[in-house]
């Protein structure tokens, strides 16, 4: 069984983590991605690019570098994910552990060993009816008595705020303006247009029922300028062939252009419509 502070030691510890391996990920998939980009546009007139669900920003990072190092392009490059920053409570005397989004202060994870619940992406209640309510009781009782208490600087509670984004992507942040960071969620409409748009490992359906990537694809649709590209793919090890392609937007959805491997998860839902 899991107990709470192996739990807390994995969340607090988070280490720099050696980036040879993951650059390998997408290194020539984003060589193919950079060649249909810049041949479909004109870099002098400006290219904005939004990088979804960046997670710690490591690829981000690697993407960036590829463009911002090609002469006479005026790149504008916004990295965004919906969670970049994680602040975890515990109170010992419950054993209880809530993992928090302190921008909402909406609750992401529920410890209360030996039961690890995840919050945004809950059990079926038809195959786990005791764990849903389980979890449905701690979220009407336990968890918000705790989340009142830390509000109110309860020096009982243990308290860690752990920033997610590699050290090399925050670098990137406080050294070149062209590089940015937003929180944002790709299930809501995105601030902003773009030449391109890169969903890598986050439009999938381990993540996002069919439903939700549908409202994904259609804000990224509305995000993007005529012709504008939408990438997007996964892998399932460092190192492993990338399955995605490249699509074009078109009036009613996205067409494609290119494929990688076994291609994008959810083909079907970009190229059925929008």
């Amino acid at each position: 069984m899991t107990t709470v502070k192996e739990i807390e030691k994995a969340v607090q510890s988070l280490p720099e983590p050696e980036l040879g391996s993951f650059r390998a990920w997408f290194e020539e998939f984003d060589a193919r991605v950079v060649q249909e980009l810049l041949r479909r546009l004109n870099p002098s007139l400006g290219v904005a690019i939004h990088d979804l669900g960046v997670s710690d920003g490591r690829t981000a990072v690697d993407f960036f570098r590829r463009l911002g190092s090609l002469e006479h392009v005026n790149l504008r490059f916004v990295a965004s994910d919906a969670f970049p920053d994680l602040t975890v409570v515990t109170d010992p005397r419950m054993s209880l552990v809530v993992v928090f989004d302190p921008g909402t202060r909406a609750p992401l994870q529920v410890i209360w060993p030996p039961f690890v619940f995840n919050v945004t992406q809950r059990e079926s209640a038809l195959l786990y009816p005791v764990n849903r309510m389980i979890l449905l009781a701690l979220l009407r009782t336990r968890v918000p008595a705790l989340l009142a208490r830390f509000a109110a600087d309860d020096p009982s509670l243990n308290v860690t705020r752990t920033r997610l984004l590699t050290l090399d992507c925050l670098r990137l942040l406080a050294s070149d303006p062209r590089f940015t960071f937003e929180r944002h969620n790709i299930l809501e409409p995105a601030r902003d247009r773009f030449n391109l748009v890169r969903a890598m490992n986050v439009l999938n359906r381990s993540y996002f029922s069919d439903a939700d990537l549908r409202l994904a694809s259609a804000h990224v649709h509305e995000s993007l300028v005529p012709g504008g590209l939408l990438v997007t793919g996964s892998n399932e090890d460092a190192g492993s062939p990338v399955d995605g392609a490249i699509y074009e937007r078109t009036a009613t959805g996205f067409r494609q252009l290119w494929v990688s491997g076994a291609g994008s998860q959810i083909d079907g839902i970009l190229t059925g419509g929008i």
